[in-house]
């Protein structure tokens, strides 16, 4: 929850949080705060000082060309697509998509999606983890709620399945 007695579904999902929804489900359990700050803004004891030093070890989020990881930054909903794609890979699940992609792909503000991310969204869409909004749209780069982030990890694990040999 975003505290102790509100979840706050329509806030902005930060990059700290999406770090600790990912190591959260990864099930490797509680990890220890890591001895030194893993990016100059981290502190090392930081409540999510472990999940970021996991994510990044395992290259599952990265952060910023200046060494920095922006955790009160806002995701965007491509931004959590290839963190999703990225956690699928580590979890040895299916990564491939077709070409065509999904059954809304493409949509109408494709134009809108960058470079780094039409793959995992592509991806995404296919295995119906991220879906266009009421309008059709897709809103890559529109920030992703706490609400929409917590169905995009529901659906990827009712949706995405193992890898296949």
């Amino acid at each position: 929850g975003y505290s102790a007695t509100h979840f706050n579904p329509y806030g902005r999902l930060t990059r700290a949080q999406a770090a600790q929804i990912i190591l959260n489900k990864a099930g490797v359990g509680a990890q220890p705060f890591p001895p030194t700050a893993p990016f100059p803004d981290v502190p090392a004891t930081a409540w999510y000082a472990p999940a970021i030093a996991w994510v990044a070890d395992n290259n599952i989020m990265v952060g910023h060309a200046n060494g920095f990881f922006g955790p009160g930054e806002y995701l965007t909903r491509e931004q959590f697509a290839l963190t999703l794609l990225r956690f699928a890979e580590f979890q040895g699940l299916d990564t491939t998509s077709p070409p065509e992609g999904g059954a809304q792909w493409p949509f109408p503000d494709d134009a809108s999606i960058s470079w780094w991310a039409r793959e995992a969204l592509r991806w995404a869409n296919y295995h119906s983890v991220i879906l266009g909004d009421s309008g059709g749209m897709l809103r890559p780069v529109g920030t992703a709620q706490r609400v929409e982030a917590a169905v995009m990890v529901v659906r990827f694990y009712d949706n995405v399945p193992a890898a296949t040999p």
